[in-house]
């Protein structure tokens, strides 16, 4: 987990370079490891993950593209809000979702209902796969 604080300060460096085309080549991978900090269990890396919302830069690098970003991060935020454990990562988590609804509340409501249909659409194929269970079991007699 120091790594990966290691890994988000370097990060924050090398975003600070960055110009918007390249930022924009590489923002959904990197996004997808971000996304996967933020929902660290260790507070540290979750915080450090979510500090990149403070750099000034980053954030306007993160508003061109975000129509790529949000949907990878989306779920990892919404997680985070009832999920984790620490109080300073949950306040984090709510100012960047703020960000993102200010700076765009369409694309914010389209994640939502994605995400919403996407939660739904797994909660049924369990219930459905728990069915299958335990029909199968009650045929072979368990």
């Amino acid at each position: 987990s120091q790594k990966e604080v290691m890994f988000l300060n370097e990060l924050e460096e090398l975003l600070e370079l960055a110009q918007s085309a390249e930022f924009a080549k590489v923002a959904e991978p990197l996004f997808r490891l971000i996304a996967r900090c933020i929902n660290s269990p260790h507070f540290q890396v979750a915080e450090r993950a979510l500090f990149l919302w403070n750099n000034e830069y980053i954030v306007s690098l993160i508003a061109k593209s975000r129509e790529v970003i949000l949907p990878v991060l989306y779920p990892a935020l919404e997680a985070n809000t009832t999920k984790h454990w620490n109080s300073t990562v949950h306040g984090l988590t709510f100012n960047v979702q703020k960000l993102f609804m200010d700076m765009d509340a369409r694309l914010w409501e389209d994640c939502t209902k994605r995400h919403k249909e996407n939660v739904d659409r797994a909660a049924a194929s369990q219930q459905a796969r728990k069915q299958k269970w335990e029909q199968l079991e009650r045929s072979v007699g368990v």
